[in-house]
């Protein structure tokens, strides 16, 4: 199950699906580093499969959301 707004107030189903794969990635102002230490070559594209424009895009969300760098977990889920 796929929800937003866990732990608060507005949780919501999203959709219901399965998760295929999930990773650690550590993400800093230039690159994209996963867990076992291999870089994104396509930092672009990564930045496109989460709904952003690019990874400039991306970035600028987390300067402004988080603080870089980042490390967090990437859950894909199926189609």
């Amino acid at each position: 199950y796929l929800f937003t707004g866990m732990r608060t107030p507005q949780c919501k189903l999203i959709k219901k699906t399965t998760c295929i794969s999930t990773n650690y990635v550590y993400i800093e102002h230039n690159r994209i580093i996963y867990a076992d230490g291999s870089e994104v070559s396509e930092v672009d594209s990564f930045a496109q499969q989460d709904n952003f424009k690019d990874f400039d895009d991306m970035i600028a969300w987390f300067e402004k959301n988080n603080q870089l760098p980042f490390y967090g977990q990437i859950i894909r889920w199926q189609t």
